[in-house]
């Protein structure tokens, strides 16, 4: 069993591993920096495999998924178990109830080198306001569960 243990502050560490990279010769920093993330990388692999392996498979991964630092470091490692796409939806139905109260509507249109264009339609007869407080609430679900994403487009 494994033992209980004071969880760490994950982004103080990050941060002290960003602060010891800078101090470093770039290119001795930039190379542990890639061997540690392959090593790690191997390691996580190594997890899912034991994990997909056992009776409650696909609970363990939900649980694995449903914690935003576990998530985002499979994400980096490209293991997340669950598609860019289909955690894009689950983060637009969490948005939907709040959208469509408004009388907006909201789908994707595509997905390509880190932009998700999405087709707004309906919020409150265009007011601007309304439109970005909707956008900043579907952004921020998006960020969630897909840290990779690098912009939201909103299509009106």
């Amino acid at each position: 069993m494994i033992a209980d243990r004071e969880t760490p502050n994950v982004e103080a560490l990050a941060a002290r591993v960003e602060t010891l990279v800078r101090s470093a010769d770039s290119r001795v920093a930039e190379e542990l920096v890639q061997t540690l993330v392959t090593l790690y990388g191997e390691g996580l692999h190594r997890v899912l495999r034991a994990v997909e392996q056992s009776r409650d498979s696909q609970q363990i991964l939900d649980r694995l998924c449903a914690d935003p630092f576990v998530s985002s470091l499979l994400i980096v490692h490209d293991l997340h178990p669950v598609s860019l796409e289909a955690r894009i939806e689950r983060a637009l139905d969490k948005a939907r109830p709040y959208i469509h109260s408004h009388g907006g509507k909201v789908e994707v249109v595509g997905i390509q080198n880190g932009i998700v264009e999405l087709q707004m339609s309906g919020t409150c007869d265009g007011c601007p306001a309304s439109s970005a407080t909707m956008k900043l609430n579907i952004e921020r679900e998006i960020r969630q569960v897909a840290p990779e994403v690098l912009e939201v487009r909103a299509l009106s």
